[in-house]
């Protein structure tokens, strides 16, 4: 039986959300399951990792997330619009007149691997970044619970989740399949690999709603 919750993002880290449920607060990491990185639905299918944090603590997180996010909005998000100038110049200017190409498949899949593996190494850095920035001391979580959203977040999330789950594995195919194939194949595939590894931070929206919890159990 699930009841009635709400759900609250924290500002400036995406790894965790609050869960407050009858005046008690818990933490919830939506990365403590690796598989979920590549198959985010999951988190609505599996249960949550949630601990238990008191009042005090609940202010320390957010004092914490507001002056970290007013101290480095700015610079993130200037280093953030450098770096994709820099990639965007390096790419058109390494693959302009090489964009076709042609081999045999474990060529082609070794180039997908290549162009993929840093994005996953990003997404676990985030992680542990994420994990630090938080002041409390994060022990083991101690209860265990599904975790839903309203009905209108989670049919827009199944909806989103499907449309990427196509376009990725589209270019997948014709980055590795095609017997012609295209280093733009392969640029779109780690273009829609690093928003799939994101969508865990949408699960549940950047913003305050309401969810449903299904029965917590101590772990």
């Amino acid at each position: 039986m699930f009841r009635d919750i709400k759900i609250e993002a924290i500002e400036n880290n995406s790894k965790y959300k609050l869960i407050n449920y009858k005046d008690e607060y818990y933490l919830m990491d939506l990365n403590g399951n690796k598989i979920t990185y590549i198959f985010p639905l999951l988190n609505y299918l599996t249960k949550h990792k949630l601990m238990r944090i008191d009042k005090d603590e609940l202010y320390e997180i957010k004092k914490s997330a507001v002056s970290k996010a007013q101290l480095n909005k700015r610079k993130v998000l200037g280093g953030f619009g450098a770096a994709i100038g820099i990639l965007i110049a390096k790419l058109t200017k390494s693959f302009v007149d090489y964009l076709d190409f042609s081999g045999n498949l474990l060529l082609k899949i070794f180039l997908v691997v290549i162009g993929i593996l840093p994005v996953f190494i990003i997404k676990e850095i985030v992680n542990h970044k994420k994990r630090r920035e938080i002041d409390i001391k994060i022990t083991r979580p101690n209860f265990k619970a599904f975790v839903l959203p309203n009905n209108k977040d989670l049919f827009k999330n199944i909806f989103k989740n499907i449309f990427i789950y196509i376009l990725l594995y589209s270019f997948i195919y014709a980055s590795i399949v095609m017997e012609e194939s295209n280093i733009i194949f392969i640029i779109c595939v780690i273009v829609m690999l690093s928003l799939l590894l994101s969508l865990n931070v949408t699960l549940y929206s950047h913003t305050k709603i309401k969810g449903k919890i299904g029965k917590i159990k101590e772990r």
